[in-house]
């Protein structure tokens, strides 16, 4: 009997234990659900609050009763917005620029990356120190000297010792692909530190495999490493497009006639305070409540392309991220 007893005691207390842990369980999950919510929406607050903003009539807009949920939703912003911006045009001029300037950051920095790895020369720590500290230099102190040498561009003052004139590469896509070309694009430092990282956790042994293969450095680069890297590629690429689609500062300093999202989308306000008879029969009546729909339609307009990027691609990014990480 008393061994019946003290069965039927253990089995209580061994339902009550699971009783319990699945409570705290579900206690710990509730918690983090409401916290991982919370912290949604205060990064998806800005976002909401554009587009619902975006959507909203005058009569909406002064009304203090309507928060969230427009009464009278209208793609009339939208349309300003496009017309106003030349959306095609500077949409068009963002995507040549940003994706040309990070097809060739990549594959630069690549080649800069696997250079810092895999070869050992003179001065090559020093060479990557200052691979570093141009992460530390902000654009604006080097946009001077960035303008005249676009300016009156004479490399090695070949063009005047051939008696030619110098070239004048403002206003060109050349801003943008030269800088790249030579390793000192928009944050290129952080995607030759990438690849530099990844590549120096690949063994050494596949270097000398290649080279009883017949490779040459040029091929086992392009053959082994680089297929290998293809994480690091892609995510050298996306950092690159999304930085160089965001950027402002150079591209209405040094290229300013190539009219682009972000500064079309920075000269839109001054378009709306104008109260000319085009944007009167757009049915824009030029007081500041629809001039915040408006730029709030342009804003979304500006980052759309960039959030569905994101979304796509998401996995790709923590994927690289992590792997990054990693090795190295």
């Amino acid at each position: 009997m008393a061994i019946v007893r003290k069965k039927e005691y253990r089995e209580r207390s061994r339902r009550r234990a699971h009783v319990l842990r699945k409570s705290r369980d579900l206690s710990w999950s509730a918690v983090r659900a409401l916290l991982l919510i919370c912290l949604g929406f205060i990064v998806m607050y800005p976002i909401l609050h554009m587009i619902v903003t975006s959507l909203k009539t005058y009569n909406d807009l002064v009304n203090p009763g309507v928060v969230w949920v427009p009464k009278e939703p209208t793609l009339r912003n939208y349309r300003n917005a496009i017309e106003l911006m030349k959306f095609p045009v500077a949409l068009r001029n963002s995507i040549t620029v940003s994706v040309g300037t990070a097809l060739i950051q990549t594959v630069i920095c690549s080649l800069v990356g696997y250079g810092f790895a895999r070869f050992r020369f003179p001065g090559r720590e020093i060479l990557f120190y200052l691979v570093i500290f141009t992460l530390l230099v902000p654009p604006a102190t080097v946009v001077v000297p960035q303008y005249l040498q676009l300016r009156f561009f004479d490399p090695l003052k070949i063009f005047t010792l051939l008696g030619i004139q110098s070239l004048n590469l403002i206003n060109k896509h050349w801003v943008f692909y030269l800088p790249a070309m030579l390793g000192m694009g928009i944050r290129s430092g952080i995607y030759i530190f990438l690849f530099r990282q990844y590549f120096r956790g690949q063994p050494r042994e596949l270097d000398d495999s290649a080279r009883v293969d017949g490779c040459g450095y040029f091929q086992t680069f392009l053959r082994i490493m680089a297929p290998n890297a293809a994480s690091i590629y892609i995510t050298a690429f996306l950092f690159a497009l999304v930085w160089n689609w965001n950027e402002y500062f150079q591209s209405v300093i040094l290229a300013d006639a190539i009219s682009t999202l972000q500064t079309s989308l920075a000269n839109l306000r001054s378009l709306l305070e104008q109260t000319t008879q085009g944007l009167t029969a757009m049915g824009f009546s030029g007081d500041p409540y629809t001039q915040i729909a408006c730029l709030m339609a342009g804003s979304i307009l500006t980052i759309s392309p960039v959030l569905a990027l994101y979304i796509f691609m998401q996995k790709h990014f923590v994927e690289s991220i992590e792997r990054t990480g990693i090795v190295g």
